[in-house]
């Protein structure tokens, strides 16, 4: 399938590697940030109290389910495609792009739900 000699297994298990290296690296600049938020807190001697009263919980349970049902429509919708019209691209190709249109689609109705109501 591939001319350059990568084996199919071994370009998903790279990938797979890459996904988790990104996430980490994701994870560990939102902790830093965190922590360089907090000291600058301290030194400013800024009631931390305030800024919770404030702050609301963006990613709640709705936001979440939207998601994960939108992803579950996408991998069935994928499913079918696959199945009732099939085609040259490969069967998971479909079905993963299905999944992550999906998902967006439903990150995008997920914000828009979230979004305070302005009068």
């Amino acid at each position: 399938m591939i001319d350059a000699g990568i084996r199919m297994d071994n370009l998903a298990i790279f990938m797979a590697m890459l996904f988790m290296i990104i996430i980490y690296l994701a994870w560990m600049v939102k902790y830093k940030a965190k922590a360089k938020e907090r000291l600058l807190m301290i030194e400013k001697d800024f009631d931390e109290n305030k800024l919770l009263k404030n702050k609301k919980n963006s990613f709640n349970l709705l936001k979440t389910g939207i998601i994960l049902l939108a992803s579950s429509i996408g991998a069935i919708i994928g499913l079918l495609l696959d199945v009732n019209f099939p085609s040259e691209i490969d069967e998971n190709m479909i079905f993963v792009i299905a999944v992550f249109m999906f998902a967006g689609i439903g990150m995008i109705i997920a914000n828009k739900v979230d979004k305070p109501k302005e009068d």
